[in-house]
């Protein structure tokens, strides 16, 4: 029997990308500017020049309190919805979830390990730190590139206006801390770093 391709969820049909995948793809342009900012101090550590340890201490402070704590679930759960209704993407998503695992673990190894370095009397190799936060910044660009290539392209056909609303009140985010409409007194340094990058300061 000649298989069908997976059809979008009937409340899809000619309508807008849903709102969840809208959010996600939007976090993702911000941590790509994070991600940027951050192998830029990564790589003066390469150079033997000084980095601003504060600022890459408040990117992975926000990396390790909003997106893993927010988005990647929340990301999970866009991806469990997806397999309820079709399952072409199910190799990619378990690599995905596996991912996020990865990511998880590895962005809390690099915030304690640059608040030790930052320390006049830290003893942790400087190349140590530059490799460990270089392979960090790789493994997100290539996880986010994955996901909008591939995963959220089928997210958009198969998820509907419902689902966004279903994913949003089972994940409860407080909302984004640097990027949302309120930036958080600890974020104040790092937002005001980005708007003057922007600005060309």
């Amino acid at each position: 029997m000649q298989e069908h391709p997976a059809q979008p969820h009937p409340q899809t049909a000619s309508r807008s990308k849903p709102q969840v995948i809208i959010e996600l793809n939007r976090d993702h342009v911000h941590i790509a500017k994070l991600m940027d900012i951050l192998e830029a101090q990564l790589h003066k550590i390469e150079d033997i020049e000084k980095p601003d340890y504060v600022l890459m201490l408040d990117i992975m402070h926000y990396m390790t309190h909003y997106p893993d704590m927010f988005h990647h679930p929340k990301e999970d759960l866009v991806f469990a919805k997806m397999l309820e209704r079709d399952t072409a993407q199910r190799e990619a998503i378990d690599h995905l979830e596996q991912e996020h695992k990865l990511i998880y673990d590895k962005g809390l190894a690099l915030r304690e390990m640059l608040e030790s370095a930052s320390s006049e009397m830290a003893m942790i190799p400087r190349n140590t730190v530059a490799e460990l936060g270089l392979g960090y910044v790789q493994l997100l660009r290539s996880h986010m590139s994955l996901e909008e290539s591939q995963v959220f392209r089928a997210a958009a056909e198969l998820l509907s206006d419902a689902d966004s609303e279903e994913i949003e009140k089972r994940l409860e985010s407080p909302g984004d801390p640097l990027f949302g409409a309120t930036v958080a007194g600890v974020y104040e340094v790092l937002f005001k770093y980005i708007k003057d990058e922007a600005a060309g300061a």
